[in-house]
């Protein structure tokens, strides 16, 4: 049995993928809405985020042995326990990654966390910053939030809403959209606001739109560059994926 963690609209037709090729899975979702995106396809799902002790046994009790780590780029406590629980019970562990990103241009500078990203923008003399990161890790632009003027993009949903909110960022600051966003919307969005720093992350394919829409109006950048693990299996694509599994004799579809 395949356990696939999910966590992002490319992790969800991952699954659907192994599905077709006659692999049995399980595969967790954190919102409801990618679990019903699962449950529709008759994905077998566990709606629930799952902490490392939780995921240990889980593992043991659904007899896994193969755990595909397809969680966001950025989601580094799940990266670190499925890791971990791979080597524990010696099982395969596959990180199903999205390619980085790398552009080089005068206005964009790469940073290693989000206190760095925060430090960056405040020497930037601009105006109106832009904030795309999700809605993890926000509290490090709390002192930013006191000195610029600040946007948030972020998901439409309540509990996002209510932590910008306790963060006393006010309602017309939060732009509340699900993507993807293509150049055109993000340009639409930068003019609208006035937007002139950017704060984002490395998010694969994701980010592209966004970086080159601000690279396009001359939008200063900072990107949050990525944690780098020792995966030893690594996939890029789905089908790299399914050659891993089918170059283990011991995982069967």
């Amino acid at each position: 049995m395949i356990l696939l963690l999910d966590g992002t609209s490319d992790s969800r037709e991952l699954a659907i993928y192994l599905k077709n090729n006659g692999y049995d899975l399980i595969a967790t979702a954190t919102t409801y809405e990618g679990a019903n995106k699962l449950i529709d396809n008759n994905i077998k799902t566990i709606n629930k985020k799952l902490l490392y002790d939780d995921l240990l046994n889980r593992c043991k009790k659904l007899n896994i042995n193969v755990i595909i780590d397809a969680t966001h780029p950025y989601a580094y406590s799940i990266h670190e326990s499925a890791l971990k629980i791979s080597e524990e019970l010696k099982i395969l562990h596959i990180r199903y990654e999205r390619p980085e990103i790398n552009y080089k241009n005068k206005n964009i500078v790469y940073v290693d966390n989000y206190e760095d990203a925060a430090k960056e923008a405040l020497k930037i003399n601009s105006n109106n910053i832009l904030i795309a990161t999700g809605i993890k890790n926000i509290e490090y632009f709390n002192g930013l939030i006191k000195i610029k003027n600040v946007y948030f993009r972020v998901l439409p949903e309540y509990n996002n809403i209510k932590l910008l909110s306790e963060m006393n960022v006010k309602m017309k600051n939060i732009i509340a959209m699900e993507g993807p966003f293509n150049i055109e919307l993000n340009n639409a969005i930068y003019k609208n606001y006035d937007i002139d720093t950017l704060i984002t992350k490395d998010s694969g394919f994701d980010s592209e739109s966004k970086i080159k829409a601000a690279i396009e109006n001359n939008i200063k950048t900072v990107i949050i560059k990525r944690k780098r693990y020792n995966y030893k299996n690594i996939a890029y694509n789905y089908n790299d994926v399914l050659n891993i599994l089918k170059g283990d004799k011991n995982i069967k579809p």
